[in-house]
């Protein structure tokens, strides 16, 4: 293992990988480590998708990877939302900015590809996968110690870059909100009858919400599923889960002709106090984990990366250190209030749609079609979506 670096991403995960290749762009180095071995790293096996706004597609764009991610991208061109199995509710169309398409749905397995071949061919990035780090430490040249099972190695700064159960967050003794929200999210993909035409469908129901995110297929009809379900609420086998599910989903794109293996998420929330302490800085979900309902989790995460990559960018040109406390604060300074409207906003809105009763159903109802008649929130909120401008 390299001896020193400046700067260490602790994890290889899309949100590691992007913050090396956005550093990269400024000329900066960096080494990725992470526990899972190579093979893993390069598996093609993952299913899921990840819902890529459009600010989020233009940063990819930077680094070079959207020309070939954008062929296996499903454009997002409308999105409805519902209370319940209502008809009626918000619906959101592209054409109503000049920004182009919401967003995109990709399967994670060619993000972490286009990304995984970009790095791997970097001069400026070594990757040591197969590594777990076990303990920091540090040093009085303002510097810090990492201790892994292959030996011991030094940076300036270390970026935690390693996820929702953050080892750097946890080591770093980084002080965090947390939230157990009792809810699971049921992962799969189905196959329909009818094709999605690049629709999105969320239908809010007091047990969680369903979230039905079109798919690039040849014949467009295949969909990726998030059903959150309380976690409360049991099935006796796959079956059972099913006809729970075709209760909700009422065939909406069609009769489900094929359902992919299910996977289960326990949900909850974690929300740093602070972005950097001690020589270590934090994005993605290591610094804050939202609850699945906006689908933002990722576009939060990678403006994360591209903001800190721009802060070092600076450092760099005026001859600072890259862990100088004015570099860091200005990084947390910048994404504090992009940071706490989305989790803050994520938490509530589930804690709204989680409400049971008639009166509150209705309530939600009525709110969903005002909000329909208004032009102007709804292209503010798309925009913001969208990843194209502030609230």
């Amino acid at each position: 293992m390299q001896k020193h670096s400046e700067i260490v991403i602790l994890g290889s995960g899309l949100i590691g990988l992007s913050t090396a290749l956005l550093l990269e762009r400024y000329g900066l180095e960096s080494i990725i480590i992470d526990k899972s071995p190579i093979n893993l790293l390069e598996s093609n096996k993952d299913r899921r998708t990840t819902a890529i706004s459009q600010g989020s597609a233009r940063i990819y764009e930077k680094i070079g990877v959207w020309k070939d991610l954008v062929k296996y991208s499903q454009p997002i061109y409308k999105i409805k939302v519902t209370e319940g199995i209502e008809a009626d509710g918000l619906t959101f169309n592209y054409g109503m900015t000049e920004e182009g398409v919401m967003g995109y749905i990709v399967e994670n397995k060619f993000i972490k590809k286009f990304l995984l071949k970009k790095v791997l061919k970097s001069s400026l990035i070594k990757l040591y996968s197969g590594t777990l780090v076990k303990g920091l430490k540090n040093l009085k040249n303002n510097t810090l110690q990492l201790k892994t099972e292959n030996g011991t190695t030094t940076c300036n700064l270390l970026i935690g870059a390693d996820g929702r159960k953050s080892n750097t967050r946890e080591i770093g003794l980084f002080k965090y909100l947390y939230k157990n929200y009792n809810q699971n999210a049921y992962v799969f993909n189905i196959l329909h009858k009818k094709p999605h035409k690049g629709m999105a469908l969320e239908r809010f129901f007091s047990t969680g919400p369903l979230a039905i995110l079109p798919m690039k297929t040849s014949k467009g009809n295949q969909s990726s599923v998030v059903f959150t379900v309380d976690a409360d609420k049991t099935f006796k086998n796959r079956s059972s889960f099913v006809k729970f599910f075709k209760a909700k989903y009422k065939d909406f794109f069609g009769e489900v002709l094929k359902f992919s293996k299910v996977s289960i998420f326990p949900l909850d929330v974690y929300s740093c106090l602070r972005y950097y302490k001690n020589n270590i800085v934090l994005v993605g979900d290591a610094c804050q984990a939202l609850h699945p309902i906006a689908g933002q989790g990722f576009n939060l995460g990678l403006r994360d990366c591209l903001s800190l990559s721009e802060s070092l960018k600076k450092a760099k040109n005026l001859g600072q250190k890259v862990n100088s406390n004015l570099v860091l604060k200005e990084y947390s300074r910048t994404r504090f209030y992009d940071k706490s409207l989305l989790v803050g906003s994520t938490h509530n809105l589930n804690k709204l749609f989680s409400l049971k009763g008639k009166i509150i159903s209705k309530v939600r109802s009525v709110g969903l079609k005002l909000f329909n008649r208004s032009d102007f929130l709804k292209k503010k909120s798309m925009l913001f979506a969208m990843g194209i401008t502030d609230l």
